[in-house]
């Protein structure tokens, strides 16, 4: 088992819209969405060089997380963690340089409700 692997001790949900569109029962289209759970690992989001790209109010609800390689994750993607909604703020990264600490990385900044 790799390095990276060992941290992933959280699950999440990756709800990511497909190019699929549908119409509700209304006829208003809406966005088909693949869904996928896998396992994952989170930090906060503490970098205070990073808080002026994302704003402080964005910054204080933010966290970093990894996912394993190959997982399905854009920019447009919605991640639950527990109780909790985030949306993908930017591209996620894919580090792929063919050893096993290969992963995804990306943005989090949670939804308010």
């Amino acid at each position: 088992m790799s390095t990276i692997s060992r941290l992933f001790t959280k699950t999440a949900t990756v709800a990511t819209p497909t190019a699929t569109t549908s119409t509700d029962a209304e006829g208003v289209p809406t966005t088909t969405m693949a869904s996928a759970t896998v396992a994952c690992h989170t930090q906060p989001y503490t970098a205070k060089a990073d808080e002026q790209v994302l704003g402080q109010e964005l910054a204080q609800r933010a966290i970093r997380a990894w996912f394993p390689e190959g997982t399905t994750i854009t920019a447009r993607s919605i991640v639950t963690i527990g109780d909790d909604d985030y949306e993908v703020h930017g591209d996620p990264k894919v580090w792929d340089v063919g050893s096993p600490e290969d992963h995804v990385a990306a943005l989090l900044v949670r939804v308010e409700r």
